[in-house]
């Protein structure tokens, strides 16, 4: 069975659908497998799937005072015209807030069979979008899997990315088939933590302060390594003041920021952590797909559709407050008592 898989999202998004990537890759074999996704996605979706070919897909968000979408399919359109000429037994789409441009991609390839989750967006229901969508079931005849209200440990766009590939195999998935995971990179631990404090959002972010008091709260635990402090290539001076001002606190470990390196080397940099502090971006969820012990602090604004979820009970999210001012709900006390339930474990 030959399989196209469109997943058009950011790194976090990718990872949460890793499970039932692979569990589609292991029915059909990864030579099987035509998997696109973003450009800045494509080097981790390489050497987690190394047989598949992967189609890179130069999109990029919304810039004020530009039409996106006429830009993106633009730049798209070499990938979208390799996937015309391509021939599938089934084509897949993991994301369920689909543009028009999205769509696209998703049709291209010729098969026979087309299987995605409904289209979660408001404006998917009316006006233009809702006769966009209805032209795509009439004339495509795709099957539509509902889009799942969350339970408790398996948020909804999780269960969502499970729902489709169990469509697709004809079988149920059990929890362990849909939680993300890589076979890349599996924790293997070591006498540092990683702490990656930043997310492309600011408003994620957990001040230094913050970690700092948690930190000094389980100064009884601190590896002999210390912290080592990651994130972004574009995130190198601000890792430094983060750093500066964790060594500031009193931590009389090491902290030291780990080097720049590439999306596809960083499944290691976690597997080799003893412990992973974060907040919702992407090393939250590569915590949880290398098995890493992890604390990710969060707010509850996504709380049931990406978070929380532990796939072995040692990844503790402290999710606090709502809003703008969610983290004035945080308390360092809640962190520290995270920490040492995600140690409590290995």
């Amino acid at each position: 069975m030959r399989l196209f898989i469109l997943k058009p999202d950011n790194i976090g998004d990718f990872l949460l659908a890793s499970g039932g990537i692979r569990a589609l890759a292991d029915a059909a074999g990864e030579d099987n497998l035509v998997l696109a996704v973003k450009s800045d996605v494509a080097p981790l979706a390489e050497r987690e799937f190394s047989r598949a070919q992967v189609v890179p897909l130069p999109i990029r968000p919304r810039k004020k005072g530009v039409n996106t979408t006429a830009a993106n399919l633009f730049a798209c359109l070499p990938a979208l015209l390799r996937l015309v000429g391509t021939r599938v037994d089934a084509g897949v789409c993991l994301r369920d807030k689909r543009t028009f441009l999205d769509t696209l991609l998703w049709l291209a390839p010729r098969s026979s069979r087309r299987v995605a989750c409904q289209n979660s967006m408001r404006r998917a229901k009316g006006g233009r979008w809702g006769f966009w969508e209805s032209l795509v079931g009439a004339v495509f005849r795709p099957s539509f899997v509902l889009y799942p209200a969350p339970q408790p440990g398996r948020p909804s766009d999780l269960q969502a990315q499970g729902d489709v590939a169990s469509e697709v195999l004809g079988r149920p998935l059990s929890e362990a088939d849909i939680m993300p995971r890589l076979q890349c990179a599996r924790w293997s631990g070591g006498d540092f933590w990683l702490c990656s404090p930043f997310s492309s959002r600011p408003s994620k972010d957990v001040p230094a302060a913050l970690w700092a008091e948690a930190l000094a709260s389980c100064r009884d635990l601190w590896p002999a390594g210390g912290i080592h402090v990651a994130g972004a290539p574009d995130q190198g001076d601000r890792l430094a003041s983060f750093a500066e001002e964790l060594q500031a606190s009193g931590i009389s470990r090491p902290v030291r920021v780990e080097p720049a390196g590439s999306l596809a080397e960083f499944p290691d940099t976690i597997a080799g952590a003893g412990l992973v502090l974060t907040v919702d971006t992407a090393a939250a969820h590569l915590a949880c797909a290398v098995r890493a012990p992890a604390v990710i602090v969060a707010s509850r604004n996504n709380e049931g559709v990406y978070a929380p979820y532990s796939p072995d009970g040692r990844q503790v999210w402290v999710m606090a407050g709502q809003g703008k001012s969610w983290r004035e709900a945080l308390k360092a006390e809640d962190i520290a008592q995270a920490i040492r339930r995600a140690l409590g474990g290995v």
